[in-house]
């Protein structure tokens, strides 16, 4: 996969995380370790678009 810059690709990942573009993959129900709190938040999504992460939270 090639990686595109991020200032190429920026407003169709705000697109995703707004939910106006469908994300590449969604990673539902995940378990995110949180290194700043050194808490582990359960039930977090990731939705991911073209090889960027572009939501953590709640993927409808």
């Amino acid at each position: 996969m090639d990686f595109i810059p991020l200032e190429n690709i920026t407003m169709e990942l705000a697109d995703v995380a707004m939910g106006r573009r469908k994300a590449d993959m969604v990673i539902k129900n995940g378990t995110l370790v949180n290194v700043n709190t050194k808490e582990l938040q359960e039930h977090i999504d990731v939705a991911l678009y073209k090889g960027r992460i572009a939501l953590v939270g709640d993927a409808k």
